[in-house]
């Protein structure tokens, strides 16, 4: 048995309308429409969003061993695994990214907190890579220029480097504000 901990799994053909959506997709909504990102608290709560391919090759990974257990007769361990990237970004910085990948101003909206809402929400995927030999491999800065690709304006905007600076990174980020 193989249980799979999925993080904040985000793509380009998730639905914003979905109620299993994630926020990134109804960020990505908010922008190209042109509109406030609403933000509940003060944006500051991280998650640790992993793009669906890397989610699709660790799923693949986990179904591979237990083939080779079923072929090879011998009973496999229960194992669980977090799908992640192992790295948390606030959402206020995902929004930022998205915004200037878009090359649009960002507009926010401040909510109360929402009850019950995790403050940081962080896995580990060494289990992952050491046992099924999966790492994150989607950049996150280039997986949100795909997102935000189809409502981009402006020539000067394209691809994840104009998400940041030279040596830029979101992880750098929280470890500097933290």
């Amino acid at each position: 048995v193989r249980a799979m901990r999925f993080f904040n799994v985000f793509g380009t053909r998730q639905d914003p309308a979905s109620p299993y959506s994630g926020v990134l997709s109804l960020f990505a909504r908010r922008i190209a429409e042109d509109r406030p990102i609403s933000i509940h608290g003060d944006g500051r709560q991280t998650r640790d969003f992993i793009h669906v391919s890397d989610v699709a090759r660790a799923c693949r990974a986990a179904m591979t061993q237990m083939e080779r257990a079923l072929e090879e007769a011998r009973p496999a361990e229960a194992r669980a695994y977090n799908v992640c990237r192992g790295v948390g970004v606030s959402v206020l910085e995902a929004a930022e990214i998205m915004a200037r990948l878009a090359g649009r101003e960002l507009r926010l909206e401040f909510g109360p907190a929402r009850a019950g809402d995790i403050r940081h929400s962080l896995g580990d995927p060494s289990r992952l890579a050491e046992e099924l030999g999966v790492r994150a491999q989607a950049d996150f800065a280039e997986s949100l220029a795909a997102l935000t690709a189809p409502f981009a304006i402006g020539p000067q905007l394209q691809g994840a480097e104009a998400a940041r600076a030279p040596g830029d990174s979101p992880a750098a980020n929280l470890r500097a504000a933290g």
